[in-house]
């Protein structure tokens, strides 16, 4: 299954949500910049963990649902639904499928072009 479900976030206001530290703190923002950069914009979270020599990606999972619960804050969106009705915060800033058992997450085009704006 291939997750894909949209979201009312522009370019623009994934712009604005990056450059406001009370919604993109600079671990958020290290992390996400590591997923833009990365082949086809595509990481594990397991694959994250081990770039910030962490043991688990547990850690990682935590800091994405937090950034995600912020990004709803600020922004009033209704976060994509589990078939069970709960939110998947991983799903604010990224796409995703999966694949032997493991969930890559592909970031959003909206949020590769905003990266594309600040970082240049």
């Amino acid at each position: 299954m291939f997750y894909d479900d949209p979201l009312e976030i522009t370019t623009k206001t994934w712009v604005e949500l990056l450059t406001d530290k009370e919604v993109t703190r600079e671990s958020d923002f290290n992390v996400l910049k590591m997923v833009y950069e990365s082949k086809n914009h595509e990481l594990r979270a397991s694959e994250i963990a081990s770039r910030l020599n962490l043991s688990h990606h547990g850690p990682v999972n935590l800091q994405i649902s937090r950034f995600s619960k912020r990004v709803v804050a600020k922004t009033g969106i209704q976060p994509p639904l589990s078939r069970k009705g709960n939110p998947r915060w991983w799903h604010i800033p990224f796409l995703g499928y999966e694949k032997r058992g493991m969930y890559p997450w592909i970031m959003r085009p909206e949020l590769v072009m905003a990266f594309e704006k600040i970082c240049g």
